[in-house]
């Protein structure tokens, strides 16, 4: 990449850190449609169960529709030039794994991070675009070998664990649209596209108490707040 090339990019993005860009593949992979989600999806796979292990994937997505191949994707996930360098110099930590993928991609925070002619022969390169990833260059698919148990039992471990995140994101943001609070009795907007929270309006104590794990929401603790001032 040229001085030009680099110029024509642009100022440099705000720094994104690996959540980042993991939470850009959970978006990415996380299609549902009628029966259920595409793709099962694991963040920090490890190359072995238990102590065996020797390497980290950072990112696995599996295809679930038999049309589709069943195909796994591995994924390398870089946010900075060094790092990329880094992985450069050991060529051994991704070999662990693509072996046992159908495709292998590079995922950069930003595009300057990767220069022409660096990317490995049968990578791909993934790259972010605002709060969204796009493909820079197609993976192209190859012939996986089959897990061995114990690779299989890392990744399924480290699919329950992912699972269980999403699925705590999730009721998060159920949290938030459901159990918001009330103003003359109307509500007052939160989660609703164009309207949001009110802190003028007199509030009225939301009902938590069927998500007790979550603790109050941020109603609840502005009430509260104004109550004990």
């Amino acid at each position: 990449m040229s001085v030009q090339d680099e110029l024509e990019l642009g100022p440099e993005p705000a720094a994104m850190t690996e959540a980042d860009v993991t939470d850009a593949l959970h978006v990415r992979y996380g299609q549902v449609h009628g029966n259920g989600r595409r793709y099962a999806v694991a963040a920090g796979v490890r190359s072995h169960a238990g102590f065996d292990a020797r390497r980290t994937a950072d990112y696995v997505a599996m295809d679930l529709w038999p049309s589709k191949g069943l195909v796994l994707h591995g994924h390398e996930i870089k946010v900075s030039r060094s790092d990329w360098l880094r992985e450069l110099k050991e060529p051994e930590k991704a070999a662990e794994f693509i072996p046992y993928m159908n495709y292998w991609w590079l995922v950069a925070s930003d595009p300057r991070i990767v220069r022409d002619g660096e990317l490995p022969e049968g990578w791909g390169l993934m790259v972010m675009r605002g709060p969204l990833l796009t493909v820079a260059r197609k993976a192209p698919r190859r012939d996986a070998k089959p897990l061995t148990p114990t690779r299989l039992a890392a990744l399924l471990r480290a699919v329950a664990q992912s699972s269980a995140y999403l699925a705590q994101r999730e009721a998060a943001r159920e949290h938030d649209r459901w159990y918001c609070c009330h103003s003359k009795n109307d509500q007052c907007g939160t989660g609703r596209e164009g309207t949001g929270f009110s802190p003028e309006k007199t509030l009225v104590m939301c009902n938590c108490t069927q998500v007790p794990e979550l603790g109050p929401c941020e109603h609840q603790r502005a009430a509260t707040a104004g109550e004990a001032s």
